[in-house]
């Protein structure tokens, strides 16, 4: 009888020690670390646009003498600089509140060039595409993008139009002008004109 006595004791006892070894070993247990996710590699900044944008720039270093065109301006604004002193005589030639497309030639002698809301501008190596049929706001190459020859606008409030011998921006490259035009205008465009400036004139078409 003490025997069995014993011998329950000593399984009694041996299972309690099974238990703690294997509440032991669950306690010392810790899951590895999780990994995080793969991170997505870095990609290098999109490249900047061909061109440039708003600010001022010397001419021969940061711009080059030449015709630049801007797409798609809105109010746009610019000036030729003969110096950097900000004093109004240095305004070589300018132009604001520019609706559409600008075209604007920068000269070897300029010092500096600024623009404001006129979009990016581009070098010029090419007229765009004839659209002589109708065109709104904006300065047109005369022989590429429209034709010599009549045009009438569908009229607008305070149509302004130009007909230029050159695009410096200078006073003396306006070959004709009229401003504050209500109703539809007519313009005849000759074939010695460099370009034709319109703002507010609605639709201009062509008509012989």
């Amino acid at each position: 009888m003490l025997f069995l006595l014993s011998a329950v004791i000593s399984d009694i006892t041996s299972d309690d020690e099974s238990s703690e070894a294997a509440s032991d070993t669950t306690e010392s247990y810790s899951a590895p670390p999780a990994t995080g996710a793969p991170t997505s590699p870095v990609l290098p900044p999109e490249p900047e646009p061909p061109g440039f944008g708003d600010g001022t720039y010397l001419v021969g270093t940061e711009v080059h003498p030449g015709l630049y065109r801007s797409d798609g301006a809105h109010y746009c604004s610019w000036k030729r600089l003969s110096d950097l002193s900000g004093d109004y005589d240095a305004v070589l030639a300018w132009d604001y509140f520019v609706e559409g497309q600008v075209y604007v030639e920068v000269l070897p002698t300029d010092v500096a060039f600024t623009t404001d809301d006129c979009g990016r501008w581009t070098a010029v190596t090419s007229g765009g595409p004839d659209v002589s049929g109708a065109f709104d706001d904006g300065t047109y190459l005369v022989g590429s993008e429209i034709q010599p020859g009549t045009y009438r606008s569908t009229g607008g409030s305070g149509c302004s139009w130009k007909r230029l011998a050159d695009l410096t921006g200078d006073y003396d490259a306006i070959l004709a002008s009229d401003h504050f035009v209500d109703g539809q205008a007519y313009v005849e465009i000759s074939p010695t004109d460099v370009a034709f400036s319109t703002d507010d004139c609605g639709t201009w078409s062509r008509v012989s």
